[in-house]
């Protein structure tokens, strides 16, 4: 049995916000001044096991959580994603020292989108995928 599909299954089951997805949408940068005033931040979340197995986790956190927090929110939803990288909603990896920084930092009318990829899976591999495809026009 595959262990990212069971734990996928047993992400669903604990908290039933799992759902299949293709595209969450981007917010962008907000104002500093006005988000680090806010007193939640939603929190999107889009994961991906390999490059057709993707979810989507919602929740509402206080600005004033962390990335290592939302980090260790969802391991305990599901301990497969202990060593998945964390990107921003354009794919780009977070250095380990921003993970201390307050969401309210990257977020945008109090909205966050957050990619979590498993690091089996290469950050190249949908521009490969894309490329296949496009050749076969």
């Amino acid at each position: 049995m595959n262990p990212l599909k069971t734990g996928l299954k047993t992400a669903q089951s604990l908290a039933g916000k799992i759902l299949p997805v293709k595209e969450i949408q981007r917010f962008g940068y907000g104002d500093p001044n006005k988000e680090k005033k806010l007193p939640s931040i939603h929190v999107f979340v889009r994961f991906r096991w390999t490059v057709n197995s993707e979810g989507l986790w919602r929740n509402l956190l206080a600005s004033t959580a962390t990335l290592h927090e939302v980090l260790r929110m969802l391991h305990e939803l599901d301990p497969t994603l202990e060593d998945a990288r964390l990107t921003d909603e354009n794919g780009y990896e977070f250095h380990s020292a921003l993970l201390k920084e307050p969401l309210w930092k990257f977020s945008n009318n109090g909205r966050l989108s957050l990619n979590v990829i498993d690091r089996n899976i290469s950050p190249f591999q949908d521009l490969i995928k894309g490329a296949v495809h496009t050749s076969k026009l």
